[in-house]
């Protein structure tokens, strides 16, 4: 939610049971995806697992009208024997329909977005795809599948780059929370941060160094940014309560204006997203 609208998921439910609940959400929200879809973007979404977990597949089908591609899906299309993770389609086989569905947009002239969420390292002691990081059974545990995850998505990328589509793409990868494990990285580690990478971006905003490195920002800074990377200029350099990292505004970390409490406060605004949006973003 905050990487995709820039702002918190503050609901009057438990967040991962909304879907069970209502099948709208945040109607009043403009999003990444609604932006995309505006601006006539083929957009799909793989997910390892039922659509309808935490109401995502509501939330896509809200914003953009996101194709989604999930466990039920693949299973009617057909998945190997050993298709399952921990908890739903390990991410190298969801990295290989990745690939498949790239090659398939890309044969449109329509732009597109895809995306791809990975699960190997959400559990609490990850998974380890013997296939794929044989070698790191004898690590084992949690860091064996973070490594693993890591030469997926590693390979992924070097295969993306090989495509004649490359030169027109823009590849983000985005950590949603440090480690599943609490204290799973020493503390005599200083500066751990959530790995976020954008490659081959097209950035509006002229990259300075001062603006991409030693930066405090959030998940709410991502979506202004993602925007930026795709040359699209935000005015104002604000979204949500987001900044775009190469505008030169200080984020709300920055600011020294960030207070966790307030966020979860009632708020006539917040709630305002919780209705129908009117006209266009």
């Amino acid at each position: 939610m905050s990487y995709q609208c820039g702002i918190p998921l503050n609901l009057p439910i438990n967040g991962n049971q909304f879907g069970k609940r209502s099948k709208k959400f945040l109607q009043g929200a403009t999003c990444l995806s609604d932006i995309l879809a505006n601006e006539q973007y083929k957009q799909v979404f793989l997910m390892p697992h039922d659509r309808n977990f935490s109401g995502l597949g509501w939330f896509l089908k809200e914003h953009g009208n996101v194709e989604i591609r999930d466990l039920k899906y693949f299973k009617k299309m057909g998945l190997p024997s050993d298709y399952k993770g921990y908890w739903g389609i390990k991410d190298d086989l969801n990295f290989e329909f990745a690939k498949q569905t790239l090659l398939e947009l890309s044969k449109s002239k329509e732009a597109f977005a895809l995306y791809v969420l990975t699960i190997d390292t959400h559990a609490q002691d990850g998974f380890i795809d013997t296939n794929k990081c044989g070698d790191f059974e004898k690590v084992g545990g949690y860091k064996g599948a973070v490594m693993c995850s890591d030469r997926i998505i590693g390979d992924f990328v070097q295969w993306t780059m090989q495509q004649d589509f490359y030169k027109d793409t823009t590849i983000v990868i985005l950590g949603d929370h440090l480690s599943m494990i609490q204290d799973f990285f020493p503390s005599d580690i200083e500066n751990r941060r959530v790995y976020n990478a954008f490659i081959n971006p097209l950035f509006f905003n002229k990259v300075q160094k001062e603006r991409i490195a030693n930066r405090k920002f959030s998940h709410f800074d991502i979506f202004p940014t993602i925007l930026d990377s795709l040359n699209v200029e935000i005015k104002g350099g604000r979204l949500g309560l987001g900044v775009d990292l190469m505008s030169g505004y200080k984020t709300i970390l920055e600011s020294g204006i960030y207070d966790e409490d307030s966020l979860q406060k009632r708020s006539k605004i917040y709630d305002s997203f919780l209705l129908q949006r009117q006209g266009k973003y």
